[in-house]
């Protein structure tokens, strides 16, 4: 019986570790296949103009992969798969009969936990709540309640800037009609383009479209601090010591601030870092330096589009006076032409008085 009953529990445990592809199996066998399930999001994972991807996260699990395969000496054949929607990561992710392993901005949460297996943060994960640049700064409840109540909001459907709305929705008792969007960048582009709209978005996006100049205003008494945007794998299939290992290495300290230095520039990740302080006092003065490093983004955006706007303007007048001009010229072409049609009808009535 004792025998039967230890038979059937290697069984088990064997259908266990062939419907996930187990670690173990990759270094019995020195190779594996895994695939990355990813929803596009710039500059974190996105295809370039000749369709490569690119991004943090991708070089970030570059990184991660280039260190198990040298760690372990093993092959690892590395398939990259587009998801539909965001949400749809963990699912594909749980659901994965090969090693799979799931990026996009992904916050850790306890819901999300009890499915999937998280990583260590790589980059803070900073949630700025945001309005279009004519709506007053907005300090308490009160404000809030006064100044957007019966705003739109958009947001992404199952994400945890929706889950930051719904929180203020209940703890302020707003009204807002949400609009489900596919990423950040559409919600700073909604908001920027509606006075009457709101919403949640990643201090990283939030900092790279003030520089671009989009009217979007941050209201910092309600930004959500998180411990991190992390990547995502299969519980249970025995990754956990790898991906610990990666992030003790020297490689990943090596790499991983070089990469992000190198999509969000050195200023702006040095703003990021220093708001997700956990000291209060440090949080005081890096709040007070993004501040004023906001308000000289936003200054430097307002002068470049005023730069453009006199540019286009100085283009225009220049088509204008050009256009002006050619009509002159073929007025005063046309007016000779016909004088001299004038002149030659002239010369030949006289030559055939003359004759």
């Amino acid at each position: 019986m004792k025998q039967n009953i230890l038979i059937l529990f290697l069984l088990f445990l064997s259908a266990q570790l062939r419907a996930t592809d187990h670690f173990q199996n990759f270094i019995n066998k020195g190779n594996g296949d895994v695939v990355v399930y990813y929803f596009p999001i710039e500059p974190f994972i996105y295809q370039d103009e000749m369709g490569n991807l690119r991004g943090i996260e991708k070089e970030m699990m570059d990184s991660f992969f280039r260190f198990v395969e040298k760690k372990y000496q093993i092959k690892l054949f590395i398939e990259w798969k587009k998801v539909p929607k965001f949400e749809d990561i963990f699912n594909y992710v749980q659901q994965s009969k090969a090693a799979a392993f799931g990026v996009s901005i992904i916050s850790k949460t306890e819901k999300r936990s009890k499915s999937v297996a998280f990583s260590n943060a790589y980059m803070p994960d900073v949630s700025v709540f945001i309005s279009h640049l004519s709506v007053p700064y907005l300090k308490d409840g009160n404000q809030l309640k006064t100044h957007i109540d019966g705003f739109e909001a958009a947001t992404i459907s199952n994400s945890t800037y929706m889950y930051d709305l719904d929180y203020l929705v209940k703890k302020y008792d707003l009204n807002l009609d949400y609009v489900d969007v596919p990423n950040d960048q559409n919600i700073i582009e909604l908001v920027s383009r509606n006075r009457t709209m709101v919403g949640f978005v990643g201090l990283p996006f939030y900092v790279i479209e003030i520089s671009n100049g989009n009217p979007v205003k941050r209201h910092g008494a309600f930004q959500v601090k998180r411990d991190g945007y992390r990547f995502i794998y299969q519980l249970d299939n025995g990754w956990e010591e790898a991906v610990k290992n990666y992030f003790d290495s020297y490689l990943y300290r090596a790499e991983a601030d070089k990469i992000i230095r190198n999509y969000l520039g050195n200023d702006y990740s040095e703003l990021i870092w220093g708001l997700a302080s956990d000291t209060s006092n440090d949080n005081q003065n890096e709040e007070i330096a993004f501040l004023n490093r906001e308000k000289e983004i936003q200054s430097q955006s307002l002068i470049a589009v005023r730069q453009q706007q006199d540019f286009q303007r100085l283009i225009i007048i220049s088509i204008s006076i050009g256009l002006l001009l050619v009509v002159i010229i073929v007025v005063l072409l046309v007016k000779t032409n016909r004088l001299r049609s004038r002149d030659n009808l002239l010369l030949v009535d006289k030559s055939k008085q003359l004759q």
